[in-house]
């Protein structure tokens, strides 16, 4: 189907009947969950994303027709038929940058809810920076967010919570001043207005200016950035909030949605410092490992130039991390023509530095001394948001050519998840890079498979949060 066919079976209902049928599915989803079959049909929170999108942006009230639940079903349909021109004119790298666009629609649904959820606390509240930042000083999180990041983070997570039970809608009653469920007793309501209105919601208006920043015309339109990524939450369709694809909250209070705001205001000087917020929170997760020696980046030679970020030492190998506090940026997820050149800016070099440390390493650099060298030695690139199937060997070749150090990406997420593994780090991670059949040297490839226990880190900031024991009201 081509995609102007699948626009026009959208914009057949109004934004008003279709958009809340839309909640309704895209609140059915638990936690984690990406894939659920109604009727036969494969239902996806990317697939109702794109829905809501092309409704809000391409829908008419005054001739839209009324819609049922069988409609948007049709509209799924339709989405899930929607052609591939490369795969079908065997456009060379077609099945890459497939791949590529698939990746970066689909698997950011993925994020583990609770650590995603705790981590913009744990990060951003409770890891203390290497230097004295100008931009992210006290009080930084109210001028940007209206509130603290745990303000912000929780009233994502009232938000998210009250779509299950209320169909995708949330009555904005329930946060007035004189509130009857209590919820006053856990966040200040004035301050959960606030954020609500700044940084949760658009009006019809306001997400229409948002896509055409983004827009793509084309067959691969839908793969462009979504606005509901950065507000899940839309006002005056109907009389409550409507809240099309709740999993797209979570999104939304991780580190990445507090990094867009913050660019968006404070441009690049933001960027640098909770960059390294995230390299020292980094080293907050590899401190979880038994028995491990980390040590931070050493300076050397006469030059003082810096090595890797961070050096883990354990039994059986020696760890080389580099730190990136990099996205996948608009021609990775769209797989245009400067996918490669984005992915060597924003990857290549990493891998360079954990070379050219083993390098300074092999030859008996003075200031590396207590490093040892006789180890096997493995090579991470840790990333704040996942780079999904950059470590397959179809990704890999477009950003990397010299091997050197076995090495890979790996997000904060599978970072997280690894330190905290029952077995010793070393072993997995050289049974990973010695294993053929292994997804692309990817972390994310072992969920499940192993166990693990649970991440003191996540867990104190979840506690943190008193809105853990929020009731969430129903209808």
């Amino acid at each position: 189907m081509l995609d102007a066919e699948y626009v026009q079976r959208v914009r057949r209902h109004a934004p008003s009947q279709l958009l809340p049928l839309v909640a309704q599915l895209g609140s059915s989803f638990t936690p984690g969950q990406t894939i659920v079959t109604i009727g036969g049909v494969m239902v996806t929170p990317w697939a109702l994303a794109d829905i809501a999108r092309v409704s809000l942006v391409h829908g008419r009230e005054h001739r839209g027709a009324t819609a049922l639940l069988g409609d948007v079903l049709e509209c799924v349909s339709s989405y899930n038929n929607l052609d591939d021109p490369d795969l079908a004119a065997q456009k060379p790298g077609a099945v890459t940058n497939l791949v590529l666009r698939l990746a970066g629609e689909q698997l950011v649904y993925n994020l583990p809810p609770q650590a995603t959820v705790s981590r913009s606390v744990a990060m951003l509240e409770q890891t203390v920076p290497s230097r004295t930042l100008r931009i992210m000083r006290p009080g930084w999180a109210e001028e940007l967010l209206g509130g603290s990041v745990a303000d912000f983070v929780g009233t994502g997570f009232l938000l998210q919570t009250a779509c299950g039970p209320n169909a995708g809608s949330f009555d904005l009653s329930w946060v007035e001043d004189r509130n009857p469920l209590g919820l006053d007793e856990y966040m200040d309501l004035a301050t959960v207005r606030e954020i609500m209105r700044t940084q949760f919601t658009s009006t019809l208006k306001e997400f229409k200016l948002k896509n055409a920043d983004h827009y793509h015309p084309g067959p691969y339109r839908r793969f462009s950035h979504n606005p509901l990524l950065n507000t899940p939450a839309i006002s005056g369709v109907i009389g409550n909030l409507v809240i099309p694809v709740a999993p797209m909250i979570t999104r939304k209070i991780s580190p990445q949605g507090i990094y867009y705001a913050g660019t968006a205001k404070w441009g690049n000087t933001f960027a640098e410092e909770m960059g390294d917020l995230f390299e020292q929170y980094v080293g907050r997760q590899l401190q979880l490992v038994p028995d491990a020696l980390v040590y931070p980046e050493i300076t050397y030679g006469p030059q003082r130039r810096k090595t890797i970020d961070w050096f883990v030492v354990l039994d059986n190998a020696v760890l080389l991390i580099e730190v990136k506090s990099v996205r996948p940026t608009d021609p990775v997820r769209m797989a245009d023509t400067r996918s490669s050149e984005e992915l060597s800016r924003m990857l290549g070099k990493a891998f360079e530095q954990i070379n050219r440390t083993s390098q300074l390493m092999d030859d008996g650099q003075p200031e590396l001394a207590l490093i040892p060298s006789s180890l096997p030695r493995i090579g991470l690139v840790i990333t704040m948001e996942d780079f999904h199937v950059v470590n397959s060997t179809l990704v890999r070749n477009l950003y990397r050519t010299d091997e050197g150090v076995p090495s890979f990406v790996a997000s904060i997420a599978e970072l997280e998840w690894a330190v905290t593994l029952q077995r010793a780090l070393d072993a997995f991670l050289l049974d990973l890079v010695n294993d053929p059949e292994s997804q692309g040297w990817s972390i994310r490839s072992r969920f499940g498979s192993e166990k693990a226990q649970v991440n003191s880190v996540i867990e104190e900031a979840w506690q943190a949060h008193p809105f853990t024991k929020i009731r969430v009201p129903d209808k």
